[in-house]
C-alpha cells in the first residue's frame, strides 16, 4: 500500500497476495519477469495515486501469474513500456470517478477481460490500445451513465493483431452511457453499440472504421458521428435489419445524430427485403404468409407480425366521429422509406386522397411510429364514411 507522495518502485516478482491500493503517489512496476506479474490480486488506484508500468512488454501485470482486478478510483495507470492484460486468468478492469489508463497495451477478449466505467466525471483511455482476441474476438466496453457528457473517451489509437488463426477484433458498446473514440483507428471487427451512445470521431477526422467491417445499432441506442465528410463501412444493421446500400447520415436515419455521415457499400436491395429475412417471410411483398387478409408488405408497413394471423391491429385508436382524429402504427418513414397517405370513401367502391389530413407522430421508438391523424373537418359532415392508410414505396 502507497499513502506517501513519493515513488515506490518494484523490481521483482512478488507473491503476497492481499492486493495492492495506492492512496496517493506512484508506485513504479520495473524490470523483466518473464510474463510472471509484479503484483497480483486486486489492485486499486485512488485519486492522487498513479501506478507506473516503466519495465518492458511482459513486465507489471503478465499472463503467468496476472492480477484480477484493476480498479481505478480517479487515479492513473501509465504503461510505458507496455503491459498485457486480461491473460492467464480472467481480469476485471474498472475506470471510475476520471479514472485513467495511457500508454502502451494488449487487452485480451471477454472470456478473459471485462470493462466497466462508472461516476460522474469523464473516465479516459489514451495512447494505444492492441485488442487482442485469443480469449475471443469481443472486447465490451460497459459505460454506465453519469453526469458528464461524456462518460468514457477513448483517445487511444485502437487495433487488432493480424493473425491468421485469430478472429478480427469486435467493439461491443454496453450499457446507458456515453462513450466516445476520438482516435485514428485500425481494428478490423464491427462496432456494436448494444445501448446508449457511441461517439466517433473528434470533431473533424472520424475514427476510420474498416471498410469491411459491420456498424450494429439495436434499438434505442445511439450513433453520433462528430465528423465532417463520411466513413465507409460494408454493412450497416439496425434494430436487427439489414440497411441497404448508401449514404446514411442524422437527416434520413433517427438512430444518427452528428455531422457526419456513413457510406454503406453492400446490404440487402431494399428495407422489406431485410425485413422479410429476419422474420422468415416466405412469400413476396403481395403474398399473405399468415392468412390474415394483410400482405407481407402491409405487415412490414404498419409494423405488425407476419407469422401471427390475428395480429394485424395497425389502430391503437379508433376514429372519434366528432373530431375526426385516430391512431395508429407504422414503420418509421424516414427510416423505411415509405410514404403513408390517407384515403376516404362513402361508398367503398370510390376512394378520395384526402389532402387536408394531418399526420403526426406522438410516440416513436426508432423502428416504430405511433401517428394521430386529423381528417379534413370537411369529412364529418357525411353520414358515413370510411378510412384507409395506404404505405407505398417513395
Amino acid at each position: 500500500m502507497e499513502t506517501g507522495k513519493g515513488t515506490m518502485k518494484l523490481t521483482s516478482v512478488n507473491t503476497y497476495t492481499g492486493g495492492t491500493t495506492i492512496r496517493e503517489g506512484t508506485v513504479e512496476i520495473h524490470g523483466g519477469s518473464g510474463g510472471s506479474g509484479l503484483v497480483r490480486g486486486w489492485v486499486t488506484v485512488n485519486a492522487g495515486g498513479t501506478l507506473a508500468i516503466t519495465g518492458g512488454d511482459g513486465t507489471g501485470f503478465g499472463w503467468n501469474t496476472p492480477i484480477s482486478h484493476l480498479t481505478i478510483h480517479g487515479g492513473s495507470v501509465q504503461a510505458q513500456g507496455g503491459s498485457h492484460i486480461g491473460f492467464g486468468s480472467f481480469t476485471h478492469v474498472g475506470l471510475h470517478q476520471g479514472g485513467t489508463i495511457s500508454g502502451s497495451w494488449q487487452w485480451n477478449g471477454d472470456s478473459l477481460l471485462s470493462f466497466t466505467s462508472s461516476g460522474d466525471s469523464t473516465n479516459e483511455i489514451s495512447g494505444s490500445l492492441t485488442l487482442r482476441s485469443d480469449a475471443g474476438a469481443n472486447h465490451t466496453f460497459d459505460v454506465a451513465d453519469g453526469a458528464a457528457a461524456i462518460d468514457l473517451r477513448v483517445n487511444a489509437t485502437l487495433s487488432d493483431i493480424d493473425v491468421s488463426w485469430l478472429a478480427p477484433s469486435h467493439l461491443i458498446k454496453a450499457g446507458n452511457g456515453t462513450m466516445a473514440l476520438t482516435a485514428r483507428n485500425s481494428y478490423d471487427g464491427n462496432t456494436i453499440i448494444h445501448a446508449g451512445k457511441l461517439i466517433l470521431g473528434d470533431g473533424t477526422s472520424h475514427s476510420n472504421l474498416a471498410d469491411g467491417a459491420a456498424v450494429v445499432v439495436a434499438s434505442g441506442a445511439k450513433l453520433h458521428l462528430d465528423y465532417s465528410g463520411t466513413d465507409t463501412v460494408s454493412s450497416l444493421i439496425f434494430a436487427g435489419i439489414s440497411r441497404p446500400p448508401g449514404v446514411y447520415t442524422s437527416t434520413n436515419s433517427p438512430f444518427i445524430t452528428g455531422s457526419g455521415s456513413l457510406t454503406v457499400t453492400n446490404g440487402p436491395s431494399n428495407v422489406f427485403a431485410a425485413w422479410a429475412s429476419l422474420h422468415q417471410v416466405a412469400g413476396s411483398a403481395n403474398a399473405d404468409d399468415d392468412h390474415d387478409g394483410a400482405s407481407n408488405f402491409a405487415e412490414f408497413a404498419f409494423g405488425q407480425d407476419p407469422q401471427k394471423g390475428p395480429s394485424f391491429q395497425p389502430l391503437t385508436a379508433i376514429p372519434d366521429r366528432a373530431t375526426g382524429t385516430f391512431h395508429y402504427t407504422r414503420r418509421n418513414a424516414t427510416l423505411s422509406g415509405l410514404t403513408f397517405r390517407v384515403w376516404t370513401s362513402t361508398n367503398l367502391a370510390d376512394w378520395t386522397e384526402d389532402l387536408g389530413a394531418v399526420q403526426t407522430v406522438i410516440e416513436q421508438n426508432s423502428e416504430l411510429q405511433e401517428v394521430q391523424v386529423s381528417l379534413s373537418q370537411t369529412l364529418l359532415n357525411h353520414q358515413k364514411l370510411f378510412v384507409q392508410i395506404r404505405a407505398q414505396d417513395r
